[in-house]
Formats: structure tokens, C-alpha cells, sequence
């Protein structure tokens, strides 16, 4: 694994390795799945935006460019990780296996993405 995949997967991994929103397909989740009003109202605001950055690197670099957008406005890695969760369950559930896949690395339940 390259250096920046390892760090990649070690900001994942303090992210809460990118499965919160799990609880709507009943899989086990490290974040806390639970978003407060002012994290709903960032989700509903941008999470058209999240998609098409998702969207353009559909990669593990490409989510955890977004997670540090999320947290650099203000957010906590963990929050973060719940909020791309929910943008992509609202907007852009064909990501959802790449959040899963993800997840499953940063967990080591799986070896690195290829």
C-alpha cells in the first residue's frame, strides 16, 4: 500500500471508518449513525455537492477529499463521516457500496482497494 493510501486509510479510520449511516441498511456502524439539526441542515445543503465530488473521484481519495472539506468547515472527523453518509443515502445511494467497501478497509476486514 502507497504512503498517502496509508494515510488515507488512517484518516478513515479516526473518521469512524465511514459507516455511520449504516443503520438504514442494518450494517454495523463505528460512527454514531446520528446527525444533530445543524448537521441535517449541512447534509440537506450540500449534499447534491458531496455526490458530485463523490461522483467525479469515486475513489478512497476522492472521500476522504470530502470528509476534510466537512471538517474544515468545523465539523468532527466522526460528525463528517456521518454527514457524507447521509448525503450519499439522500442523493447518491450507487456510492453506498464504495462508503461499504471503504469502510470494511479502515476496519481491516479487508485487504487495501485496488
Amino acid at each position: 500500500m502507497a504512503r498517502g493510501d496509508r494515510t488515507a486509510v488512517a484518516l478513515l479510520m479516526g473518521c469512524s471508518a465511514l459507516i455511520g449511516a449504516a443503520v438504514y441498511y442494518a450494517a454495523p456502524a463505528a460512527a454514531d449513525g446520528y446527525l444533530d439539526s445543524d448537521e441535517e441542515r449541512y447534509v440537506l445543503s450540500w449534499s447534491a455537492d458531496i455526490c458530485n465530488y463523490i461522483g467525479n473521484e469515486p475513489t478512497l481519495g476522492g472521500l476522504v477529499d470530502v470528509a476534510e472539506i466537512i471538517v474544515g468547515d468545523g465539523y468532527r472527523p466522526d460528525d463528517a463521516v456521518d454527514i457524507m453518509n447521509a448525503a450519499v443515502a439522500l442523493d447518491c445511494p450507487e456510492y453506498w457500496p464504495l462508503l461499504v467497501a471503504v469502510g470494511r478497509v479502515a476496519r481491516g476486514e479487508t485487504g487495501p482497494l485496488t
